[in-house]
C-alpha cells in the first residue's frame, strides 16, 4: 500500500470536515472537553495522551514507558509482550527513543 504524501492530501477538504459543527461537537465529547475535574469521557481513546501526565514531562520524555504501553491499549491497539519489554527496556527502546527526540514536545500533533 502507497503511503500518502503530504502533496496527496486534500488539506481543503479536511478543513472543510473539521470546521463542520458535528465534527466539532464529536471531537469535543470524545477528548472529554468541558468535563468536570475528576470525571473521565465517554471513550478511552480520548484520555491516551494524558495517561499518567503525558509523554512530555522531563522524566519520560523520548522514551516508552509502561503508561505508554497502556496509552495504545486506550486506542485498541495491542502490542505483543516480546514488543513491549523490547520497547521498555531492550534496544527497540533506545532506537525508538532516538527518533523520540528528533519530535520537540513543543509539537501540537
Amino acid at each position: 500500500m502507497a503511503k500518502a504524501r503530504r502533496s496527496d492530501l486534500d488539506v481543503s477538504m479536511l478543513a472543510e470536515l473539521i470546521s463542520d459543527d458535528q465534527a466539532c461537537l464529536d471531537l469535543q465529547l470524545y477528548f472529554g472537553v468541558g468535563l468536570e475535574a475528576g470525571q473521565l469521557p465517554p471513550y478511552e481513546g480520548g484520555r491516551f495522551d494524558l495517561l499518567d501526565g503525558g509523554g512530555d514531562r522531563a522524566a519520560v520524555r523520548n522514551r516508552f514507558t509502561a503508561a505508554d504501553i497502556v496509552a495504545l491499549r486506550l486506542l485498541s491497539i495491542e502490542l505483543p509482550a516480546r514488543v513491549s519489554l523490547e520497547l521498555l527496556e531492550g534496544a527497540l527502546g533506545e532506537e525508538a527513543g532516538s527518533f523520540l527526540k528528533q519530535i520537540p514536545t513543543t509539537a501540537n500533533l
